[in-house]
């Protein structure tokens, strides 16, 4: 099978990135014959590895689009600042893309970029939309806080009754639109403000 055909086999998933087994099940060969596939499609760049036996399924993928390849198995989406520069609440573009997730916390290199990971409990797993043209999960506007601080403030841990919920890597010291800082909520406000329906744009 040429190089060509299995792309547009793979790329009938319609997903943009697949794992080696993925390949494997789709060409109808071995794991390591997959393997070996795809690693020929992507020294002729038309796919791109994300990580250890995950493949971007395209020559130019959007870092945002493949957040939950990056977190696998556990689910993720864009946030803090991020969200922020594509919601046009800063100006400073973020130097690595920022993602909220029930996986742990970690910094992960890949030849895409660099993602920071902040794990959240999973009851403050959510607050975000799917953006319909791309397909990126990303936190809408509306989901940073419950109140008029929402729109002004990135925190640097959220504390519920001084217990950690979100961990997080450390944001860059400069950054002239934000001021990172702790902000502390009951646990009725949380609970108010997590039985508020969610409304997309």
């Amino acid at each position: 099978m040429n190089a060509p055909e299995a792309l547009s086999r793979l790329r009938k998933l319609g997903v943009p990135a697949a794992t080696t087994a993925d390949a494997a099940a789709v060409l109808g060969i071995s794991v390591q014959a997959a393997s070996h596939t795809m690693r020929r499609l992507a020294r002729t760049g038309l796919v791109r590895p994300v990580r250890r036996g995950i493949w971007a399924l395209g020559d130019r993928p959007d870092p945002l689009v493949l957040a939950d390849y990056v977190t696998a198995p556990y689910p993720s989406y864009v946030s803090l600042q991020t969200a922020l520069y594509r919601h046009g609440m800063i100006d400073q573009i973020p130097e690595m893309t920022f993602l909220v997730s029930l996986a742990r916390s970690a910094r992960v290199s890949t030849p895409l970029g660099t993602y920071s990971i902040h794990h959240v409990q999973p009851a403050f797993f959510g607050g975000f939309e799917m953006l319909p043209d791309s397909g990126i999960k990303i936190a809408i506007s509306s989901g940073y806080f419950p109140d008029t601080e929402r729109k002004t403030t990135v925190y640097r841990s959220f504390k519920i009754n001084s217990e950690p919920q979100i961990q997080h890597d450390r944001f860059p010291k400069t950054s002239p639109e934000i001021e990172p800082r702790t902000i502390t909520f009951s646990k009725g406000k949380v609970a108010t403000w997590n039985s508020q329906p969610v409304r997309s744009r």
